[in-house]
């Protein structure tokens, strides 16, 4: 009997570990990658370096265009939109090919501020 409860409490410990890992909650997250907001444009830069933006997308010229481009996303789309997209992208698209990298939401306010600034520098 001991040593059936030692089993499910493992088990139990083990799969919630491995939860944790795979899909974070989004508060776990926000923890865990905070950012510094006091330059959110020069935080959102890192941060699109950081997840690669560029090998699916292209900003200013660069990257690849297999997804959409980025010039004047923030133009195009609201913030809002922005915001759901970047934190879960397959519930605005559920065959979405963007991969869901458990963004923070100092993470999302970072990027979508460098994408703002991006936009009205074109």
């Amino acid at each position: 009997m001991k040593n059936t409860r030692k089993f499910i409490l493992a088990a139990f410990v083990i799969l919630l570990l491995i939860w944790l890992f795979i899909s974070p909650p989004q508060f776990l997250g926000d923890l865990l990658k905070s950012v510094d907001m006091n330059d959110p444009v020069a935080a959102g830069e890192i941060l699109v370096r950081k997840y690669d933006c560029v090998s699916c997308h292209t900003i200013s010229g660069a990257g690849r265009p297999f997804g959409p481009s980025l010039d004047g996303v923030t133009e195009r789309r609201d913030v809002q939109t922005l915001r759901k997209w970047l934190g879960d992208p397959t519930s605005m698209k559920p065959d979405t090919s963007m991969p869901d990298f458990n963004i923070s939401a100092d993470e999302i306010e970072a990027i979508i501020a460098y994408l703002t600034k991006n936009d009205l520098t074109r």
